[in-house]
Parts: C-alpha cells; sequence; structure tokens
C-alpha cells in the first residue's frame, strides 16, 4: 500500500469504504469484495470508479470486477478509455494472518478485466492490486499474469 502513487491510494482507500459500507447489504455468502478502477486523464484530472458484489436473490449474483468495468464502460468515452491507470481488488476473505495471500479474481471477473485492459493504454500489463482488507498484505500483478490468452468479453 505504502508504495501506490497518491491517486492510487486514494483508489484503495475508496475500494477498501465501500467494502465495509457494503456489510450493510444482503449478501447470503456473506462473502463482501470490492473492486476499484483509477482513470488519470493526462489534463491532471481522475476518476475513481467502485463497485462491491452484490447478490439479489438466490442465483442472481454480480462480481465487484464486473460491476466496476461496467461502471466505467457506462460513463467513461471510448476516447478516454486509454487513460485507465489501474484496478484494485479488496477481498475480505482469508484468516487475517500475515502470510495469508488475498484471493484473486475468478476466471470470469478476469475475463471481464482483459476486456478492460484491451482498451486501456497498459494492454495486457494494466497494473491489477489485489488486497486484503486491512490493505496491509497486497500483491501486484497483471491480468497479463493472470489471464495468459487475453480474451475479449462485452
Amino acid at each position: 500500500y505504502a508504495d501506490l502513487a497518491l491517486h492510487e491510494r486514494e483508489t484503495a482507500d475508496m475500494t477498501k469504504a465501500n467494502l465495509v459500507k457494503s456489510h450493510h447489504t444482503f449478501s447470503k455468502s456473506g462473502h463482501f469484495v470490492s473492486a476499484g478502477v483509477l482513470v488519470e486523464k493526462p489534463d491532471g484530472t481522475y476518476n475513481i470508479f467502485v463497485a462491491a458484489n452484490n447478490e439479489v436473490g438466490p442465483t442472481l449474483f454480480s462480481c465487484a470486477e464486473q460491476g466496476v468495468i461496467r461502471e466505467v464502460f457506462n460513463y467513461i468515452p471510448e476516447e478516454e478509455l486509454g487513460y485507465i491507470s489501474c484496478m484494485i481488488v479488496v477481498d475480505q476473505e482469508g484468516d487475517g494472518s500475515a502470510t495469508d495471500k488475498p484471493p484473486f479474481p475468478c476466471p470470469v471477473c478476469r475475463g471481464w478485466i482483459a476486456s478492460l485492459a484491451k482498451r486501456s493504454s497498459w494492454g495486457e500489463q494494466l497494473p491489477i492490486y489485489v488486497f486484503r482488507t486491512d490493505l496491509e498484505v497486497g500483491i501486484k500483478t497483471s491480468i497479463g499474469v493472470l489471464l495468459p490468452h487475453m480474451m475479449d468479453f462485452p
């Protein structure tokens, strides 16, 4: 966390805050995940998007990663998608020990992230930071590492 740039830390903080807030929503599994995307424009302005996983019934579920990517695609013009800077995922899972690693996005979410990465200037090197809730234990990776063969999802 300490190695993140200023806007990346702000994105991580907002993503964590969204996770804490989402504990007041319905989740039959009790598992909460929050995801954030940072879009930094050359003029110095930036947007932070966050979303949490959402269970609205026994069979309808939306992952946090998919939710935040939908928000980015809905609100950022196509010509500005190249300014996507990073994606941050905060997951409450794990035992909280110092060696406990945060879980990575599922294969379906990796496909969504690949779609986002293809539209960014980073391509498959789009930075992805995966944290536990405390933001202390984190891993930096990229979609190119998580998904060796890039796919394109809507």
